[in-house]
């Protein structure tokens, strides 16, 4: 496919047979703010609109593949960048999501949908890439060859393969279709992707997160780009001295006092092969064998390695501790540094269920039932509390409170607000990490074995009931657990009779 290139104007400057993925990026292969020594008036700008004071405007096309090879890269190959997304995946997405559906028949086909290793692996998948893309695309093409609509798939697009988004001339803010390049693979090993032109895709079948973006703007940015110089200036000053604690002590100099030029000479044959590190060297009063690689100066340069590496972690809104350096931290102070990254992640969180998962949930909803279908409302206890509710809204999703770290102080908060009226059990639940729908489907199930244990004069672990000298007269259990007396039993018989 003949594909525009574009300069950083926006300009178009040639037609070019599709754009290849580089095989192998090396730190060579982009420029940063670093690259070259500084010269007032004389900065290298970088293409990005984001450098260019004279043109407010969204990156092109070739922009913003340049902006998600390098993000990729670092990602791949940065430790840092990569400690970073993956804390933040862990952290905000947990054990995933909780869903618990209020209405009668929306909580089977919920789980049918969910319960799938499709959806569970890329809950977390299509979160991280979320954050290194900047935006999320899911193609939703809904029913198309599938005899159950739970068995919906939604695809994950390319970033870089979304040309542009067409919007309502009268509305900028509303999205009217995505042109997307098609791809296919021909099975070949190590052969590419073959792009065999683009697809216009009405929004309606788009879901479409982003993230860093302004109100006026129709994609997405990633953290990382803020940091790419710093990332990339850390990675390099490791390196750096890495090299100079790796050669340190292979520079010598040999100083001779009144050596003629042909004793020199004769010096120099004779240490062709320098000492080797930890060996003896032995000479006269007149020579003096001097170390020059020895000092790495490590204490002087100790503090400009972690500030560099500091301006990753605030563009990453992580604290120091959390990237593997408790320097000058405490107990009291990770508390208070932990508190803006848990809001943040909470922040995550919200975006994540408000923009990617209700409407995929209610996409599927509406789909199986109908747009406008009312469902039986359930109670906490799932019971039908004689009330109509819309499907689509009768559901909820949570994930994992991140605010409160203490499980017990977490729980006992939640029971006192149960307790008041505050909350529902199924909020409660879903605060707590659990699966409400399912926690009470397990609970049921095995107040039925308890009772049929009872019956059958067992525990529910298999061990023996007692019998009733052994249980003080107490009697053994009845079919609901409770101890009755041998009179009452009795009593029982003779009523019957």
């Amino acid at each position: 496919m003949a594909t525009l290139l574009y300069d950083q104007h926006g300009n178009a400057l040639k037609e070019d047979s599709g754009w290849a993925w580089p095989a192998l990026l090396d730190e060579a292969t982009f420029e940063d703010e670093f690259s070259e020594p500084y010269a007032r008036g004389n900065l290298q700008k970088l293409g990005y609109s984001a450098y260019d004071s004279t043109t407010l405007r969204e990156w092109t096309w070739t922009e913003r593949k340049d902006y998600l090879a390098r993000a990729h890269q670092l990602v791949e190959r940065n430790p840092m960048a990569k400690a970073g997304i993956r804390l933040i995946s862990s952290f905000a997405i947990g054990e995933g999501m909780s869903v618990v559906a209020h209405g009668e028949g929306v909580q089977d086909m919920l789980d049918a949908f969910l319960f799938t290793p499709y959806i569970q692996k890329n809950e977390r998948d299509w979160f991280s890439q979320w954050l290194v893309d900047g935006e999320l695309f899911l193609y939703m093409a809904e029913g198309k060859g599938r005899r159950r609509l739970y068995e919906l798939q939604p695809i994950a697009i390319k970033p870089w393969r979304v040309l542009w988004i067409e919007t309502d001339p009268e509305n900028y803010s509303r999205r009217v279709s995505y042109h997307v390049e098609q791809e296919r693979w021909d099975g070949k090993y190590g052969a590419g992707p073959i792009v065999q032109g683009a697809l216009d895709i009405p929004a309606e079948e788009i879901i479409h997160v982003t993230l860093n973006s302004f109100a006026y703007e129709m994609r997405g940015r990633s953290d990382l780009f803020a940091i790419f110089p710093w990332l990339t200036a850390y990675q390099r000053w490791l390196e750096d001295r890495v090299r100079i604690n790796r050669f340190k002590g292979f520079i010598y100099q040999l100083q001779m006092t009144g050596a003629t030029p042909s004793q020199v000479s004769s010096k120099q044959t004779q240490l062709r092969k320098p000492p080797v590190p930890g060996s003896l060297y032995v000479s006269s009063d007149r020579e003096k064998l001097i170390e020059l690689g020895g000092s790495v100066e490590a204490g002087r340069v100790a503090e400009d390695g972690r500030q560099i590496k500091l301006m990753g972690a605030v563009g990453l809104n992580l604290p120091e501790y959390a990237l593997s350096d408790g320097y000058a931290a405490n107990l009291a102070t990770a508390k208070a540094q932990q508190l803006p990254l848990l809001r943040i992640l909470a922040d995550f969180q919200d975006t994540y269920i408000r923009e990617c998962w209700r409407p995929i949930l209610q996409r599927l909803i509406d789909g199986h039932l109908g747009l406008d279908a009312m469902v039986r409302e359930l109670n906490d206890a799932g019971e039908p509390t004689g009330k109509m509710v819309l499907a689509r809204e009768a559901f909820s999703v949570s994930y994992p409170d991140l605010e409160d770290r203490d499980p017990q102080a977490l729980a006992q908060a939640l029971q006192i607000a149960v307790a008041q009226g505050w909350v529902s059990m199924r909020t409660a639940s879903g605060r707590m990490g659990f699966n409400y729908a399912q926690e009470r489907m397990y609970i049921r199930q095995e107040q039925e074995e308890e009772a049929t244990a009872a019956v059958q004069g067992r525990s529910i672990r298999g061990q023996p009931v007692p019998d009733e000298e052994e249980n003080n007269g107490q009697g053994r259990p009845n079919a609901r657990g409770d101890a009755t007396s041998k009179r009452e039993e009795e009593q029982g018989n003779d009523t019957h009779r």
